[in-house]
């Protein structure tokens, strides 16, 4: 008798089990679906909100982008960074560099000090072992 109920014990015990795992992937799947869903959302309105608050020049940016893309957040802001942004910039400080000379009013220290400054912005993950 005693083993009978055990059996009908661990057989419902397993019977649980299994409802429990089934009941924690579908949660687990819905909180995926609605965490993705929010992601998109967040990402229509920062879209909106960059489109709402361009001006001038910066406006041109939408020209480039797809109507069907301006929804897209990342894109706007690496088309905005592309135009606007200090990466492109790195080499036009290298060229800047290979092109400076000392001014003639301009003392040694000054030179050394803009020299610095272009080597910093034209590399600007290098090591300070590097930069000097």
């Amino acid at each position: 008798m005693l083993n009978l109920k055990e059996e009908i014990c661990e057989s419902v015990n397993v019977k649980i089990e299994e409802v429990e795992d089934k009941l924690k992937q579908k949660l687990e799947k819905k909180l995926r679906e609605r965490t993705q869903l929010l992601e998109e959302r967040m990402n229509q309105m920062n879209s909106t909100s960059i489109i709402l608050f361009l001006r001038g020049k910066a406006l041109g940016i939408l020209q480039t982008v797809p109507d069907h893309l301006h929804k897209n957040y990342d894109l706007l802001i690496s088309r905005l960074e592309i135009r606007y942004g200090n990466a492109h910039l790195q080499q036009v400080y290298q060229a800047q560099i290979k092109r400076r000379v000392q001014k003639a009013a301009e003392n040694l220290q000054e030179f050394e000090a803009d020299i610095a400054r272009l080597t910093r912005l034209a590399y600007p993950t290098a090591p300070d072992i590097f930069l000097e």
